[in-house]
Parts: structure tokens; sequence; C-alpha cells
């Protein structure tokens, strides 16, 4: 739950929690579906990047990943997160302002005394245009064009790899996306999309392989909306962290028993929804026919409701023990990137 004032930051008033998510792959007319993986919650003396990388420990033992490339693309808040094997690559959203540095090969450099430069001379600063003939340049440029909001727009990739940066232990590739207007080759944002690329084999993935796996993250997005919304995933709360952790389990697996009906889900019968042929329902189509449709016929295990008629009610003079109080923690994330 969000609460902000006219004047200060947003405070977010709950739990935390990390979740992992799987994109499949569609058929043709199907859907767009997110399977979530796990859940775990964020405690007040961890960061949401230790957590992430135990969820993908658990993902690197699965079978069905054996020797496959598994490409995670993660928001802002992961930026230090790193591949738990070998074969995962990490793509992570990464502030505009955002400068490296670039390792020093010794082939051109003078033989003086003292220990050598690790790093060439200067910073790159990835957020303004470079010459191609300097030596921070990129080293990969690819220009081309793309479909944005129904119109042809110029889209620009950058690519600098083997780069260190001030926050980071190994190196990383560092992916700079930019759209033009294709009338006056205006830039549509104010600030280009940088995207930092963790991994061992992350270079057999492109410039424009890195993008589209990063659109991804819009599908991630609804999945989150709808969860919250229509599954109640941070409508029901409770002192007890162990219920809280459960009802996050009992709304994943009411998504995942939507996704695996979602063939018997019959066309939508709203006479403003457009008709589709052999079209198989998304998620919020089949909660809707769910409890009508769906449900009769898969039967319930449970028995019929009965009448219970009149509680007796609380005995005369219970009373219950009041609620500890607990140490109220605040959390910040610009505290926590600098841990």
């Amino acid at each position: 739950m969000h609460k902000a004032d006219q004047l200060g930051t947003p405070i977010m008033i709950g739990l935390e929690a990390s979740v992992l998510v799987a994109i499949p792959e569609k058929e043709d007319g199907e859907a767009k579906w997110t399977l979530p993986l796990s859940v775990e919650r964020v405690s007040s003396k961890e960061t949401a990047c230790e957590i992430a990388k135990k969820q993908l420990l658990l993902l690197a033992q699965m079978e069905v990943h054996d020797k496959k490339m598994s490409v995670i693309t993660v928001d802002s808040g992961y930026t230090r997160l790193e591949p738990a094997e070998k074969n995962q690559v990490i793509i992570a959203r990464g502030r505009s302002d955002r400068v490296g540095r670039r390792l020093n090969n010794h082939q051109d450099e003078k033989k003086y005394r003292g220990r050598p430069r690790k790093y060439i001379e200067g910073c790159i600063k990835f957020r303004e245009d470079i010459p191609l003939d300097d030596k921070n340049a990129p080293d990969e440029q690819v220009e081309d064009q793309m479909i944005y909001k129904g119109q042809a727009v110029y889209r620009l990739i950058s690519r600098w790899n083997n780069i260190h940066l001030h926050d980071r232990e190994g190196l990383v590739d560092v992916v700079k996306v930019e759209l033009f207007s294709k009338m006056d080759a205006v830039p549509l944002f104010d600030a280009p999309l940088l995207l930092i690329v963790s991994g061992i084999r992350r270079s057999q993935l492109s410039g424009q392989q890195v993008f589209e796996c990063y659109q991804c993250r819009f599908d991630i997005e609804h999945f989150f909306r709808f969860q919250k919304q229509r599954l109640l995933f941070g409508g029901f709360q409770t002192a007890d962290l162990r219920r809280q952790c459960n009802w996050w389990w009992i709304c994943l697996m009411a998504y995942w028993l939507l996704y695996l009906s979602r063939f018997a889900a019959p066309e939508s019968n709203r006479k403003w929804h457009p008709k589709h042929e052999h079209r198989l329902a998304s998620s919020g189509e089949v909660k809707r026919v769910f409890g009508s449709k769906i449900f009769p016929d898969l039967g319930s295990p449970s028995s019929k409701p009965v009448v219970r008629g009149k509680s007796n009610g609380r005995h005369f003079g219970t009373r219950f023990t009041k609620r500890s109080k607990q140490k109220v923690v605040k959390k910040s994330k610009r505290r926590l990137e600098a841990a």
C-alpha cells in the first residue's frame, strides 16, 4: 500500500517480497501468461538482491534448465544481482547517469616505473554521445527501425563489452537503447535506456536480443497488477508472518489454476468484446467465467454448506492479551543500495 502526501517521498507500508516468474512460449492466438515460480519475503535485515540470489540458486537446481541459458530480466532495484551459475544471464536496468571504465590492455603504454594502469584513463559516460574514433567508443552500434505506438521510429543500440562499474565486482556489458523520430531524428525520450548485462554467456546475446528480452518485463508488470487487483495479493494483512507468506502462495497457486484451466474457458460473452476464432482466453477472461462455467464442470471436493444457526459467542469475561508492540523499522532503497 502506498501513501504519499504533497511533500516528501512516498511511503510503503507493509512487507516486501521478491517474486520469481517465468514467461512461457505462447502459441498462435494465445494470450500472454506469466507463471510464478517462487515468492520470498524480504526481511528488514536482508536486501532484495540477497533473497533473489537464493531464488536463482533454486532455479539452477531444476533439471529443465540444465545446459540451457536462462535470461533473467530484473528491475533497477536488483542492479547488484549476480548470476547463481554459468548458464544464467541477468539483464538489469541501470540509471542513465552511470559511468564505467574500460580495462587497459597495456599494449600502447610506455614502460615506466611503478604499477601499470588497470583501467584506461577517463570514464565512459554512457548518456553522452561518444565519437566512434574515441577510445571509449562503443564496441558495437546498430541502427534499425521498430514500431512504437503504431509508428515507425529509428532505434540506435550501442554496446560496450567488458566494462567495470564501481559497484560491481566482475565485468559486465552495457547496452544503451535510444529511440528517434523518423521525421526529424529527435529523441523520443529525455534519457536513454541503459541495460546492464552480466553472466559468463552474456556475449551470446546480441544488443537487439537484450532489448527484446527486457521488453518482457512489461508482461511481468501486468501480472503483478492482476495479482493485486483480481487475486488480492496485497489485500490480506496480518501480524503473523507465516500466514502472510502462506497467503502469497495461495494467490500464486490460484493463478496456476487459471492457467491450467484456460482451455476450458469459453469465449467471452460480453457484447462489446471483439470475437476471435481459435483464441485461448487470458487470465482475466478465465477468472470471469471460472465460478459460473468452469467450476461447476470440475466439481468441488468440499461438502455443501450447512446452516450453522446462531452462534453462542464468547464466554462472559473473556479477555485477550494485547498484541506486543514491535520496533518500527524504516527501510530505504537508497540506504540498501549504498550498503
